[in-house]
């Protein structure tokens, strides 16, 4: 009664659920040990690179200059900068502030150029040059004359 007429094989409904559960467990438990394999390696190669990285005679050094064309642009979408190419007069990217991959926010500064230093220093004598001139307005606007 619990055997099939055409291919002599056991259709006994509790045989076959002990099959299915068989092959669940043993799915599982390959799941697993795939899972923790890759765990492990992933363990094992970041102590490699944390050893690594005490011994400095091995490595190169890390502030070789690359000179390269390209751009920086945001993963959705291109954002227009205000400021037009040749005002940089040819300025180079001196510091990247953040790596790849790192998420940023609207306004934060990604990348310093080489030209900062100069630009800082125009904007503080621009600065000093409208104190000087607001200076000059409120002693005019007090009626006295320039020059006395």
């Amino acid at each position: 009664m619990g055997e099939s007429t055409r291919t002599g094989q056991l259709t006994n409904p509790d045989h076959s659920l002990r099959w299915i559960i068989l092959a669940m467990v043993v799915g599982v438990l390959f799941t697993g040990g795939i899972i923790f394999y890759s765990l492990r390696s992933g363990v094992n190669q970041g102590e490699d690179n944390a050893s690594s990285a005490l011994s400095p005679a091995t490595q190169a050094p890390e502030d070789k200059p690359v000179a390269a064309l390209g751009r920086i642009a945001p993963l959705g979408e291109i954002i227009k900068l205000s400021a037009s190419p040749g005002s940089f007069g040819g300025a180079k990217v001196a510091r990247v502030l953040v790596k790849e991959g790192d998420k940023v926010k609207e306004g934060q500064v990604v990348a310093v150029l080489d030209s900062y230093e100069q630009k800082a220093a125009a904007v503080v004598s621009a600065q000093e040059s409208v104190r000087v001139a607001q200076a000059d307005l409120a002693i005019i606007e007090a009626g006295a004359k320039r020059g006395k």
